[in-house]
């Protein structure tokens, strides 16, 4: 990115931006979107003898914010996360208060769909009834919340819903109670954090644009920044993409029906996101693509067989076939002509091959088809949206390359 008057305009904006806001706890954690990751803080700030020193406050007013009347055995009710009692699903935080058991669903990300509250609510009516057993039992009473991600989504087969945002504000009530400093100054992160993440559509921070955009003005102006919001950038992105591949195709993030995603774990040191099915020839996968070289403006891609990068700050989705010869790319290329390639052509995807120099080599190593999307920083939806439709034009060949054998 050449620094013409625009860009410098630009990099002094986001400097101003950044000013003094250091990056927090939850920035280097890189926890994003991370659903487990929010139920346990959750968790603590709901039990009662929890070192925050509040009490039962926080439980109490999220009890009074979903309309539920507070139950007997408040002040001893026991808070535990990751509930797998249920034979056929999980539950994120259960309450047990007195004769009372309540069950808090927790999206982060999506939304709760109607098959996932049956398998809950029917296991709640089966311990009231008597039917399933608990150690905490008996219990008369059960309560479900839904706290969600979307405040858009208020589903009917829901009773007690709450949002992020009004629970944020509960909490941040409460901040000046906190018995510890540090405690209180760690709580005031995790809101400020979750705001950030789990509030607002996507958003790319201040420092991340500066490290991406304008790595040659931060060196020249020797700008402080800390890579792990752009490691914590990143991983949101990624999740975005986890999250609605998982509610197009769940065979494939589920690890079904063929389906290899056992490398596609999304955590703040994600680079490669990989999807292979048994069955296909070795090496033969789809990929995502989010290196620091490539995430990065300027000239950061080794080798002539890297060439065909853009030199923009992007990801790239591709299919690769890692490990082949020429011969073995001619007979993938073959297999794939006609339909297939012209869907790929027309989702934005390039033959790699006819995009390098001609001086160079034949082909690169690894990625055969590939698609380089751009990251808009302005509108990192953008974005994402790009690389769900390459994903998508991708797994329209799982049946084509179902067949195919080198």
């Amino acid at each position: 990115m050449s620094d013409s008057r625009d860009n410098i305009k630009r990099f002094i904006d986001l400097v101003d931006q950044i000013g003094d806001d250091a990056t927090g706890t939850f920035d280097i954690l890189g926890i994003g979107k991370d659903e487990r990751a929010h139920t346990r803080i959750l968790a603590w700030l709901l039990r009662p003898t929890g070192s925050h020193g509040v009490g039962t406050t926080i439980l109490s007013d999220l009890l009074s914010e979903a309309a539920i009347q507070l139950p007997a055995g408040i002040d001893t009710a026991s808070i535990s996360t990751f509930d797998q009692q249920p034979s056929q699903t999980e539950l994120d935080v259960v309450i047990e208060s007195g004769s009372t058991l309540i069950v808090i669903e927790i999206k982060t990300q999506g939304q709760l769909g109607p098959d996932q509250r049956d398998r809950q609510v029917d296991y709640l009516e089966s311990v009231v009834a008597g039917d399933e057993q608990r150690s905490g039992g008996p219990f008369e009473t059960w309560e479900y919340i839904y706290l969600s991600a979307d405040p858009s989504h208020t589903p009917a087969y829901v009773d007690h819903q709450v949002t992020w945002d009004a629970l944020f504000d509960l909490v941040a009530a409460q901040v000046g109670a906190v018995t510890r400093d540090t405690d209180a100054v760690r709580i005031r992160e995790w809101i400020r954090f979750g705001r950030a993440h789990l509030l607002e559509s996507e958003q790319l921070s201040p420092a991340t644009e500066l490290q991406l955009a304008f790595p040659t003005l931060v060196d020249q102006h020797d700008v402080n920044l800390d890579f792990a919001t752009v490691r914590s950038d990143r991983q949101q992105l990624l999740s975005s993409i986890w999250q609605s591949l998982s509610e197009a195709h769940p065979a494939v993030t589920d690890g079904k029906k063929g389906w290899d995603t056992s490398r596609s774990r999304i955590d703040p040191g994600t680079k490669y996101v990989r999807f292979s099915k048994n069955g296909w020839p070795s090496g033969l996968r789809f990929e995502i693509q989010a290196t620091e070289q490539r995430l990065t403006a300027g000239d950061n891609h080794s080798g002539p067989k890297n060439a065909y990068r853009t030199r923009m700050p992007h990801i790239e989705v591709t299919l690769t076939y890692s490990g082949s010869d020429k011969q073995e790319r001619d007979q993938l290329l073959s297999h794939l002509a006609r339909d297939n390639d012209e869907l790929l052509r027309n989702s934005g995807f390039d033959l790699i091959r006819e995009i390098l120099p001609e001086d160079g080599p034949q082909f690169n190593d690894y990625h055969v088809y590939s698609k380089q999307v751009p990251i808009d920083f302005s509108d990192p939806e953008q974005t994402v949206a790009g690389i769900r439709q390459g994903l998508t034009s991708l797994l329209k060949l799982e049946q084509s390359l179902d067949r195919f054998e080198s």
